[in-house]
Parts: structure tokens; C-alpha cells; sequence
């Protein structure tokens, strides 16, 4: 092969052509004003109109009626200029226009710095024109998410009157920082009381982290007919938690009770020592054969799956190429509680090679249920293990409360090289394990 370069065409080329010599051969009527161009800027500007021109190359008008009013000699002008400052009294005229032709135009944000102080505002601005600002308002629903303890204590009437998409949003984000979770239970509470629609913002409380209190207070405004179960999973695993110091009469027990907080506990912390985790311990103690069992989704090209646990060696598993494909592992004989996890990538590939870029972490304590599945860390177009034999670990970003007999990862969308299998080198655990008996 004597290829020895690509080539492309610059797309600002498209700012340098006569497009006023082409003739106008396209009217866009818009509410009873006639804007004259050409059917070559019109397939530029407007999806909706080059799809119309794919069917019928011979259209030659397309007419709008908006209920905001504005200039559309400026939308026509963009094809000369890279760029347009839209000012404030334009944006509903201009977000009309751009969900009805669906306009081939990025947005960005020029109001400076994302502050506490501001950010609702934006947020009041864009969420009405999601399309044309889909960016610049994600950014702003991640900073509002980080910052939502702050938003709730100084802003919280303004937090409250956010649109229903965007509140889920912010409480459906990984950035979501929380000084703890009776704060967005007490959030969420505030809106149920007001409208009850608000009813399905209650699948972002982890319950299981909520207190005493927390949970009296939801008992008492919650309507049991507005359950559904995702509600139902979140309860019920805040049900199964250990209750520590029982207020019982013993006189009804024949035997004496049993407390698992009796049972053996060790802790496994991460101390920047990478492999020193939960499975080193078990391999250091006795042999990890009989403490942890191994199973995946598939098993491609004859790996053993224990590969995966012989840390500082050159060994690898995967899966063979098929969606959500995962690796389980089963503690025969504990219980463990993980806060953060090692993953290292395989040796052979090299950037954009098979290694993972979006998965999940998650627990269960039967693994034959499919709804048993909590999920407690999620990674979505992660570059952290982009190349060969990288390494890095993860902290849980769901703080984990119970005691879980299974953990695996899963893997929710391709890898770096564009397919399904799930590809590692070596995987670890760390946080606190707990005998079985």
C-alpha cells in the first residue's frame, strides 16, 4: 500500500463561496414574509429542508408560522458569517425557527464563568430551546448538580421551579454531590407535597443512606398508590439493612438472637497501593479458590478467568463480542462492602485497542434475579484505560451501606475499538469484608 496520507476538505472553504451569484431559487415564507435564497444555502441550513429535496429536488418554498417574532434574514445570513451573537430578546424567535427546521448550528455559551449565583438563571433560559442548546445546558446541569447543596440552601424556590426534565436531570447526574442524602430526600419532599407528579423524582434517593428521621418524614406525606418499582427495589434494599441496636423484648425469642454485627469484619481500605486490595488479602490468607468464584457472561478464545486475578503478570479474559457482557465474582464465604476498585487494561492493544470505556458496578446478594442488581458505580465514555497496560482506580461513587455477596462489572455500551467484548488484564476490590457465619 503507498498511502501515505489523508485528506479532507476544510469546511470554512464553504465561508468563501459566491453564494449571491447562485440563483435565488428558494423562498422561505415565513409568517407572510418572503426571504429569497437558494436551494443550496437552504440544504445547508436546514435538515428538515435537504430531506425534503432528497425526495423532491424540485421544491422550491417552504413556509413557517411562529408565535415568536423575529428577523429571518439573520438565520439566511449565517451562511456568510462563522458566527451570531444571539441577543436575549431573539432566543424564543430563534428556537422556534431552529426545532422547525431543524438548523445545522452549534450553540455555545459567552456569558462567562458558571456561578451559584447564576446558573439557575441560565438554566431558566436554555431548558426552553433543549435542541439548540443542548450543550451548553448539560454543562450548566452538571455544574448545578455539583453544586446542589448549595443551590438547595440559598436558591431553593428557584431550584423548585426548574421544569420536571431538568430537575431529573440534576438528580439523575453522576456529578451529583450531596451532603447527604436526607437533603435530597427533604428536596424531593418539598415538590411531592406541592404535585404529586413530582412522585418519580424519589427513584434518585438512596434510601438505604437516609436516617431515621428521613424516613418518618417520607412515610408521612407519601401516597402508597404513587409507588413504582424502582421506588419499591430503593425501599426494600433500606428494609434489608442490618438493624444494629434492636429495641426488642427477648422474653418473646426462645434462643438468644443472633447480630451480624457479631460477625467478623476486616478492612481492606485503598491506601494508593494498587492490587492491594481485597482479592491480595484472600490470596495472602488462604487459597482464594475457595473464597471467590468466577463467572462470566461468555468466554472467548479458551482464557482462563482467573487470569484476572494474578496481578503482576502478563494475563488477560475477555468475553466474546456480545452487548451488556460481564464478569461476576461470588464470595463463598463473606460478604463484602466495596469502596473503590483497580482495573488494568491489557498489554497488546495500544490506544483505541478492546479496552473498556463505559461499564457499570454493581451488587447483588442473588445473582439469579435480574431485578436483584443494585447498580453503585457508573462510567461512561471513560478514557482512564485508553492504551496498553493502564492502570487506575475507581472510587464508588454510590457510598455502599450493605453487605453484598456478588459484585461484577458490566459493560453498557462498545469499547474503544468499536465492539462488545469485555477485555481486562487484572481487577481488584477494596473496602471492608465480613464472615458468612
Amino acid at each position: 500500500m503507498n498511502i501515505v496520507s489523508n485528506v479532507t476538505l476544510k469546511i470554512s472553504s464553504i465561508l468563501d463561496v459566491p453564494f449571491d451569484n447562485y440563483p435565488k431559487d428558494f423562498t422561505f415564507i415565513v409568517n407572510n414574509e418572503t426571504f429569497q435564497t437558494n436551494k443550496l444555502i437552504a440544504d445547508l441550513l436546514s435538515k428538515k429542508i435537504s430531506r425534503l429535496h432528497i425526495s423532491d429536488p424540485m421544491i422550491d418554498q417552504y413556509e413557517i408560522r411562529t408565535h415568536e417574532t423575529g428577523n429571518f434574514q439573520t438565520i439566511l445570513d449565517l451562511i456568510k458569517n462563522d458566527h451570531y451573537e444571539i441577543q436575549r430578546n431573539e432566543l424564543p424567535f430563534f428556537a422556534e425557527i431552529f426545532e422547525t427546521l431543524e438548523l445545522n448550528l452549534n450553540s455555545t455559551n459567552i456569558e462567562g464563568k458558571l456561578t451559584v449565583d447564576d446558573v439557575l438563571d441560565r438554566i431558566k433560559v436554555h431548558e426552553h430551546s433543549r435542541l439548540l442548546f443542548s450543550d451548553v445546558l448539560n454543562t450548566e446541569i452538571e455544574f448545578a448538580a455539583t453544586n446542589f447543596s448549595s443551590l438547595k440552601n440559598q436558591q431553593e424556590d428557584k431550584l423548585m421551579s426548574l421544569s420536571f426534565d431538568t430537575l431529573e436531570q440534576i438528580l439523575h447526574s453522576s456529578k451529583l454531590k450531596l451532603n447527604n442524602e436526607n437533603e435530597l430526600l427533604e428536596f424531593i419532599n418539598h415538590l411531592y407535597t406541592n404535585d404529586t407528579e413530582y412522585s418519580k423524582l424519589y427513584d434518585c434517593v438512596l434510601f438505604s443512606n437516609v436516617n431515621s428521621s428521613g424516613i418518618e418524614e417520607f412515610l408521612s406525606i407519601f401516597h402508597i398508590e404513587d409507588i413504582n418499582i424502582s421506588l419499591w427495589n430503593s425501599i426494600s434494599t433500606r428494609l434489608k439493612q442490618t438493624i444494629e441496636n434492636p429495641n426488642c423484648n427477648f422474653d418473646r425469642y426462645k434462643g438468644n438472637l443472633t447480630s451480624d454485627n457479631k460477625r467478623v469484619k476486616h478492612d481492606i481500605p485503598y491506601q494508593n497501593k494498587e492490587f492491594e486490595g481485597i482479592f491480595n488479602y484472600f490470596q495472602q490468607q488462604s487459597n482464594i479458590n475457595n473464597e471467590v468464584k468466577l463467572t462470566a457472561s461468555s468466554e472467548a478464545g479458551g482464557c482462563d478467568l482467573r487470569n484476572l486475578l494474578k496481578f503482576g503478570q502478563t494475563n488477560y479474559f475477555y468475553t466474546n463480542d456480545l452487548p451488556n457482557s460481564w464478569i461476576c465474582f461470588e464470595f463463598i464465604n463473606h460478604f463484602i462492602i466495596p469502596t473503590h476498585y483497580t482495573l488494568k487494561s491489557e498489554k497488546s492493544n495500544g490506544v483505541n485497542g478492546r479496552h473498556p470505556k463505559s461499564w457499570v458496578i454493581e451488587v447483588s446478594n442473588n445473582s439469579n434475579d435480574a431485578n436483584g442488581w443494585i447498580t453503585i458505580d457508573t462510567q461512561r465514555n471513560n478514557s482512564s484505560l485508553n492504551g496498553s497496560n493502564y492502570v487506575h482506580t475507581f472510587s464508588i461513587k454510590n457510598k455502599v451501606t450493605d453487605r453484598y455477596k456478588f459484585i461484577r462489572i458490566r459493560q453498557t455500551d462498545k469499547n474503544f475499538h468499536g465492539n462488545n467484548l469485555l477485555l481486562l488484564d487484572s481487577i481488584e476490590f477494596y473496602g471492608q469484608i465480613y464472615t458468612s457465619q
